[in-house]
């Protein structure tokens, strides 16, 4: 809903935090997007890394939708989405969505699941 942020950081990188939840849809095609938030300490993408949404075995990661990860806390969440279908056979079956990193570090808000 925008209201509240799902946020994770580890300087380490030894935890591979994730939120996920079961769903179950009707056979369709959907759009699942979020706003995310991954911000390098400089120029670079070094904490851009990892970070996945994901429908099932469906992956997006923001690596490859985001062109700029932006440089500080304060800059803007960026909406990124991720389209997949459910056949017949994979119809009201619990479906896993969710969002997940290996770097340590993602903030997101505003889940959304649209069909397509």
């Amino acid at each position: 809903d925008g209201q509240y942020v799902f946020g994770v950081w580890d300087s380490n990188n030894n935890i591979k935090p994730y939120i996920q939840q079961d769903i179950v849809l009707p056979a369709g095609n959907y759009r699942l997007s979020v706003d995310v938030h991954c911000p390098g300490r400089s120029t670079s993408t070094d904490r851009l890394g990892e970070q996945c949404l994901y429908a099932g075995e469906n992956t997006a990661y923001v690596k490859d939708l985001i062109a700029d990860c932006g440089t500080g806390d304060e800059y803007p969440m960026q909406t990124m989405s991720l389209e997949f279908s459910i056949g017949a056979e994979q119809a009201y079956k619990p479906l896993t969505i969710g969002f997940s990193t290996t770097n340590g570090y993602f903030v997101l808000t505003g889940p959304k699941i649209c069909s397509s």
